[in-house]
């Protein structure tokens, strides 16, 4: 169930209009508390056929909110910051372990 979720909420942050993300940043916040035993797990070193689909889904996470996190748009950047929020509350340390574009972002933003 989790990494359906997972999906989904990868799939509405790169298909929805970046001008609308923020009407559905709090029900996409809501839906990664429920992908927490994914987000926080520690990814493997040989990673099984199931682990290498959820390691895509969290790495295509990660890039996307990488990416709203320098969006010139003040909803893009808005989404972000909500969306890392809810993703660091679900997977603590894991999700930000060795990605350290997010933290960059977030420091970018909170020096303007």
């Amino acid at each position: 169930m989790a990494s359906t979720t997972l999906r989904a909420v990868t799939h509405r942050l790169t298909t929805t209009p970046v001008d609308q993300l923020p009407s559905i940043a709090a029900f996409l916040a809501a839906s990664l508390s429920d992908c927490a035993e994914l987000l926080s797990a520690p990814q493997a070193q040989k990673p099984g056929k199931g682990d290498s689909d959820h390691a895509v889904q969290i790495h295509k996470l990660k890039t996307r909110l990488a990416s709203l996190l320098q969006d010139r748009s003040i909803e893009g950047r808005w989404t972000a910051v909500v969306l890392v929020k809810a993703a660091v509350e679900a997977g603590q340390w894991e999700i930000l372990r060795g990605y350290e574009a997010i933290v960059r972002g977030l420091i970018g933003i909170l020096a303007v």
